[in-house]
């Protein structure tokens, strides 16, 4: 194994206390640097009582963060303590390195959350892609295992609480979406859209004093059942929405008037008068697109035709 001795600085590897490089080489296109554990004492993870009582050492080797697309691994030289507490049930504990590696972890604690990252913006498939650009060996499986092994946040009361409905197929099946206004965060997805599973939801997870709502019925009977002390308004998303959809649908229904109707420019006393077009010049436009559409019909039948002969002729 052909092995180059590196001398890098110590600001590459994670910064925490009590950990000190003792070498580091490049070898079969990886980058290794050793690391010893130098903190006086551990605690019990069980107990949490401190020891300076060494047992035995051991080593381990995740891997850490690429440098400039290599692949890094970490050899950590860490220790056994012995717990002397006489309550504690584990006679021995491993060393922990918080910040550095969690138990049991093949990879360091900052690969890991960019790995997480990666999962969850690209998924499995896509994922693994960018990793092997990146220098990071790693699996789709591994991702989606990733995201899998991710906890929840922990739901905190939703003071200002913004209720409205999200397809899981669009014109067939919806939900709910809870998002908590204030922090920005979805913080719910309801299976449905009943006012009863809403009612059930705001019992739960007391604490809202504001609900920004649609128009629904269902909505504001669930919100008024979960949350009777609660506040009703409309965002400005659906104010907007609402006031669109009101204009089109008057727009629509004289649509017929709106088309025979022009407004010239301003006199020069700054008036603004309508005009009527005359009936010639509709007319006249509508024959103009008419004619148009029969062009472009004229020429993609042409193209057809042209399509037609020449496959009959590689056909023979």
């Amino acid at each position: 194994m052909n092995s180059t001795q590196l001398s890098f600085p110590r600001t590459l590897l994670p910064d925490v206390t009590g950990l000190e490089l003792e070498d580091a080489y490049c070898a079969d296109h990886e980058m290794v640097a050793i690391l010893r554990s130098t903190a006086p004492e551990a605690s019990c993870p069980l107990c949490g009582s401190a020891s300076t009582s060494i047992h035995s050492h051991y080593r381990r080797a995740p891997t850490d963060l690429p440098w400039g697309g290599h692949p890094v691994k970490l050899i950590l030289r860490v220790r056994r303590f012995f717990c002397k507490a006489s309550f504690c049930e584990r006679r021995v504990f491993t060393e922990r390195l918080p910040g550095v590696v969690a138990p049991q972890a093949r990879t360091t604690e900052r690969l890991t959350t960019l790995l997480q990252a990666l999962a969850f913006a690209l998924g499995g498939e896509a994922g693994a892609r960018l990793a092997k650009r990146i220098g990071l060996a790693t699996s789709p499986a591994t991702l989606i295992s990733l995201i899998r092994r991710t906890s929840l946040p922990e739901l905190s009361p939703a003071r200002i609480l913004g209720v409205d409905d999200w397809a899981k197929r669009k014109g067939k099946n919806y939900g709910t979406a809870l998002v908590d206004l204030e922090r920005h965060r979805l913080i719910e997805l309801l299976p449905d859209r009943e006012s009863d599973t809403l009612a059930r939801w705001l019992q739960d997870n007391p604490g809202t004093e504001v609900i920004s709502r649609d128009r629904s019925e269902r909505y504001a009977v669930g919100g008024r059942q979960g949350a009777p002390e609660a506040v009703h308004v409309a965002d400005r998303w659906h104010l907007l929405s609402n006031w669109r959809e009101a204009t089109e649908r008057v727009f629509d229904r004289h649509r017929g008037r709106i088309k025979q109707v022009i407004l010239p420019k301003p006199e020069p006393e700054g008036k603004l008068a309508a005009a009527v077009l005359p009936a010639k010049s509709v007319n006249r436009r509508r024959k103009s697109l008419e004619e148009k559409r029969a062009r472009a019909q004229a020429e993609r039948q042409a193209r057809y035709e042209v399509i037609r002969e020449r496959y009959a002729k590689a056909s023979i």
